[in-house]
């Protein structure tokens, strides 16, 4: 695990073996970075599919965008009961 700080533009790519068997990890970053977050999902799904995936295929994208430190901080939950 790595520590850091977050910063604006970060993007966190969390996938299973199924994309990373048929998908370079250069190619994942290339499409991360020129996509939105859902598109580049799609698209990362889409090319293992058709490079004759062998396996389940999971990819979860997520883009960090906002610059106010405040706006990251988590909302309380409320109960309801």
């Amino acid at each position: 695990m790595t520590n850091g700080t977050l910063e604006r533009g970060d993007i966190f790519v969390i996938c299973s073996d199924g994309l990373t068997n048929h998908v370079e990890d250069w190619e994942i970053m290339a499409i991360a970075n020129s996509n939105p977050p859902q598109r580049a999902c799609d698209f990362l799904i889409s090319l293992t599919l058709d490079r004759g995936a062998t396996d389940n295929v999971t990819t979860v994208m997520v883009r960090f965008d906002n610059a106010d430190r405040n706006a990251s901080r988590p909302i309380p939950s409320r109960s309801r009961g």
